[in-house]
């Protein structure tokens, strides 16, 4: 599950991952990634903090190879990223189980999607 509402203010709801990319707006999906390599929001400043607690604006993970080649290093297995002949990207990563965000048109979503989808260590 990931909160919907932009900076997730404390509030939004809760929507599925498998309903996610319908739903979520890419800054909302660019939150979601970082929320979940540390990232905190301070509502009172209304700026984002990395997990070092460096106050910066969030990478455009799912626009940028760059920002989003952080998420491909931080993931603790796995990673297999490929290009489809209909132009499509479809990322793997493997923890416990493959995960994949499906067929995205960018590798940047699809690296975004896969990572948002696997699951939190227990």
């Amino acid at each position: 599950m990931v909160h919907r509402g932009s900076k997730a203010q404390g509030g939004g709801e809760m929507i599925s991952m498998k309903n996610m990319e319908e739903s979520l707006s890419d800054q909302e999906i660019n939150e979601a990634v970082a929320r979940k390599l540390g990232w905190t929001y301070d509502p009172k400043f209304q700026d984002w903090a990395n997990a070092k607690d460096e106050v910066k604006p969030i990478p455009d993970f799912c626009h940028s190879i760059a920002a989003a080649w952080e998420v491909v290093e931080k993931l603790p297995s796995g990673f297999c990223l490929i290009r489809h002949e209909d132009g499509k990207f479809l990322c793997m990563i493997s923890a416990n189980r493959p995960e994949s965000g499906g067929p995205q048109d960018t590798a940047p979503m699809a690296i975004c999607m896969a990572f948002l989808r696997l699951e939190d260590p227990k």
